[in-house]
């Protein structure tokens, strides 16, 4: 056995308790660990994205609990990635002996990977890999991979994965707490702390996402940049403003570019304003939404709660985890009025929604100022189904102009 092979049978030995411990922890059911293993047996290579921390190692290894697999976490700092597909294979086959699948955690981390998965898959192994960079992977799968593989996007914990987790019934109260809190397992199990531990996981998703991968130099300023991203969740902003506000330090295409690269790390997402023109949507104002309302809970210093933003926040977060893909099958919208529209869905012509976000309707002001907005993008775009996503106790039911909008507590909304 070569050096290599030999320093890789030692990485594997040594992180082989991970699978234990990744059982041990995984105690709460994972609303997409059945589909995951409905999939095991399809040749596709399966691929996980989403949030660092947020499961994804959890769901896998569940998935594959009952089945022959060998484990290898690129996210190991011990690992020199200077070793050859038939290297890894001889030192997995020395510590799982008669494998049947291969689960790669963070394989992004590993340069040209997709050369590794191609040479593997080819091999007839039955591939299951994590990762944190949806841009990476999706468009590296895309192009690359001579196989076909099957996508599973992992968010942090859904409302109703938090209430199992902490044996709580569903209602204004408990839901108070996962709207502030977010739905990261760590957090939500009582693991961690989220004062502590979301802002050094933002810290580190910036460190090793974005200023190793990418090569970036001037990291002040990028986190100087996402500083103001985090601190104004559910605002509008231009790349125009975030370059002012960093007096002119960073380019608007710089500014860009890095917020593409935040939104492949799962950190933001900067949702367009819809248009039937492609040069407009590019063009306009932006809508800032992060991928976990913790995030923002655990930086905000001023004493304001600011739940409207943080359920605002929240339904962009549920759009995503059922499926929609912002900028690609939902924007906001602002009618020729000029009155807006938190979320226009439009991935089909038979699907398409308007959800306007509002934590109390019970003033009367408030009531028309929405229902007006509503009303008009709903008659300017053709949509017959107008949502209130709200944190008051009931549902009601509002008509006007011959439209029928449903307000419905958030707690108890669900997005078909």
């Amino acid at each position: 056995m070569d050096n290599m092979t030999n320093l890789l049978t030692n990485t594997i030995i040594r992180q082989k308790p991970e699978i234990k411990r990744i059982l041990e922890s995984a105690f709460v059911p994972r609303e997409m660990t059945q589909n995951l293993v409905n999939a095991l047996d399809d040749d596709a290579i399966k691929v996980i994205i989403g949030p660092r921390r947020s499961g994804k190692s959890s769901v896998a290894v569940q998935a594959l609990s009952n089945k022959k697999f060998a484990y290898f976490n690129f996210e190991d700092e011990s690992i020199n990635f200077d070793f050859t597909s038939e290297q890894l294979l001889a030192s997995l086959e020395q510590v799982y002996p008669n494998f049947e699948y291969l689960l790669f955690d963070e394989l992004q981390l590993f340069p040209k990977w997709e050369h590794l998965v191609n040479r593997l898959h080819r091999l007839g192994y039955k591939i299951v890999i994590t990762g944190s960079n949806s841009k990476l992977l999706s468009s590296e799968l895309a192009s690359s991979l001579t196989g076909r593989y099957l996508e599973f996007k992992l968010l942090t914990f859904s409302y109703n994965e938090y209430l199992t987790t902490k044996q709580s019934e569903r209602g204004a109260h408990s839901f108070d707490d996962y709207l502030h809190s977010g739905g990261f397992p760590s957090v939500a199990t009582g693991r961690s702390q989220g004062h502590d531990f979301l802002p050094t996981l933002w810290d580190a998703i910036i460190l090793k996402d974005l200023v190793q991968r990418y090569k970036i130099r001037n990291s002040v300023e990028l986190k100087n940049l996402l500083h103001i991203i985090l601190t104004n969740m559910s605002a509008r902003v231009s790349a125009r403003s975030l370059s002012r506000n960093l007096n002119e330090h960073l380019s608007h295409a710089t500014v860009s570019k890095y917020l593409s690269w935040a939104e492949g790390a799962y950190l933001c997402t900067l949702l367009h304003q819809f248009s039937f023109k492609a040069r407009e949507r590019v063009n306009s104002d932006k809508k800032i939404y992060l991928y976990d309302n913790g995030f923002y809970s655990t930086h905000k210093k001023s004493g304001s709660r600011d739940v409207g933003r943080l359920l605002e926040n929240y339904v962009f977060i549920e759009i995503c985890r059922h499926g929609y893909t912002p900028n690609l099958d939902f924007f906001s919208y602002q009618t020729r009025s000029k009155f807006e529209v938190d979320f226009y869905i439009h991935s089909s012509s038979q699907n398409k929604k308007l959800i306007q976000v509002c934590y109390n309707m019970t003033d009367q002001e408030t009531q028309k100022r929405e229902i007006r907005a509503l009303v008009a993008a709903a008659s300017e775009l053709g949509v017959k189904e107008l949502y209130i996503v709200t944190c008051d106790d009931a549902e009601q039911v509002y008509t006007q102009d011959g439209y029928e909008i449903k307000a419905v507590p958030a707690w108890d909304f669900e997005f078909k």
